[in-house]
C-alpha cells in the first residue's frame, strides 16, 4: 500500500458531546430529550480499485526484472519487491485514513406507565430520532477509481 501512496494507518479519534433532560410530567408519564454531537477524525475506509496489471513500473523504482520483461508492469515489480503473489494481481485496494465526519442528532422518548388493575400493568413508549452525518473533509484515496 505504501508503494502505491498509502500511509501507515493512524487510530480514529473522536470527540463527543451530549446533553439531555428528563421531564417527569406526572408520576406515570415522562419525556426525555437528548442531543448528541460526535466528531470523528482519521476515519478508516477502503480505497477504490487501483489497477496495477497493465500499469508501467514507476520512474525511479528499482525493478530491473520487471523492466526487462516485455510485459513488465507494476504487478511484476511488486512481486520483485517482495509482495508474494503480486504478479498474479490485476488490481488492489487498501485501507486508509481518508476522511472526517460530524454526526449530530436528537432523541426524544415518551414513557407512560399504565396500571390496568386486575388485568396487570404495562408501559407505552413512543420515540423519535433525528440523526445527520456530514463528511467534513474527504481525501482522494477513498474515491480513487471507485465505480459509481
Amino acid at each position: 500500500a505504501q508503494f502505491l501512496g498509502g500511509q501507515t494507518l493512524k487510530p480514529e479519534e473522536s470527540t463527543n458531546f451530549s446533553a439531555g433532560v428528563v421531564w417527569d410530567i406526572t408520576p406515570d408519564i415522562n419525556i426525555t430529550v437528548d442531543y448528541f454531537n460526535i466528531e470523528l477524525e482519521n476515519r478508516i475506509a477502503q480505497t477504490g480499485t487501483i489497477e496495477i496489471g497493465g500499469e508501467p513500473v514507476p520512474a525511479g523504482v528499482s525493478c530491473p526484472n520487471a523492466r526487462a520483461n516485455p510485459v513488465g508492469n507494476l504487478a511484476l515489480c511488486l512481486q520483485e519487491l517482495g509482495v508474494p503473489g503480486a504478479a498474479d494481481l490485476n488490481s488492489v485496494s487498501f485501507y486508509t485514513n481518508d476522511f472526517a465526519t460530524t454526526t449530530t442528532g436528537f432523541d426524544i422518548v415518551g414513557t407512560w406507565n399504565l396500571d390496568w388493575g386486575n388485568a396487570g400493568s404495562g408501559t407505552l413508549i413512543g420515540s423519535w430520532n433525528w440523526t445527520e452525518t456530514e463528511v467534513d473533509n474527504a481525501g482522494s484515496e477513498v474515491n480513487r477509481n471507485r465505480s459509481e
